[in-house]
């Protein structure tokens, strides 16, 4: 926008952000499409950041008769002391908040929050973040996998007459998907 003279628009008033139509000031104040994917971009940049740093991706892995079977889901979790970036979080991809009061065992601890999403929820979320994730992306990389195999053979442990051809195929791949992002997560060089 050009300006007349230092701080002023044209029409003379001052170039607060207020005055512009497409800040995002208060509730239900519309935005235009470019602005709002902008918007979306650095709010998952920003969760990227958030979750290289204070995250966690883990697979559920069942240990049935002492050896594991396949990956039934993914968990994403953020715990933290700062409640406003865990409602953030929640509020843009949903999931549970918990309050971790750890006082009772340790006086001088200070309470914290978890965030934590699973199954198609956890896949929408890693999608989100990755193409801005920096530390954690071979695990989300792996993890994105190991739910979208999920998702797309959702029935395939149900207990049914004609069992599908590829269970056991489909059901080792969870496995060795699963067990590799537990051992990316163990590696020195991993996060």
């Amino acid at each position: 926008m050009l300006s007349t003279r230092a701080g002023k628009k044209p029409n003379g008033s001052s170039c607060l952000a207020r005055d512009y139509p497409s800040a995002p000031l208060r509730a239900g104040h519309r935005t235009s499409p470019e602005f709002a994917n902008i918007q979306s971009i650095a709010q998952n940049a920003y969760f990227a950041g958030l979750f290289d740093g204070e995250g966690c991706v883990s697979s559920q892995i069942p240990n049935r008769a002492n050896r594991p079977s396949a990956a039934r889901t993914v968990v994403c979790q953020v715990i933290m002391i700062d409640k406003e970036a865990i409602e953030a979080l929640a509020a843009a991809f949903g999931g549970s908040v918990l309050n971790r009061d750890m006082t009772k065992w340790n006086r001088n601890a200070r309470p914290t929050f978890q965030w934590s999403v699973s199954g198609q929820i956890a896949l929408g979320f890693m999608k989100a973040i990755f193409p801005y994730s920096l530390v954690k992306r071979e695990q989300l990389e792996l993890a994105i996998q190991i739910q979208e195999c999920i998702s797309a053979n959702k029935s395939i442990t149900a207990r049914r007459p004609n069992p599908h051809p590829d269970k056991d195929a489909i059901l080792a791949r969870r496995l060795d998907l699963a067990l590799r992002l537990a051992d990316l997560k163990r590696s020195p060089t991993s996060r």
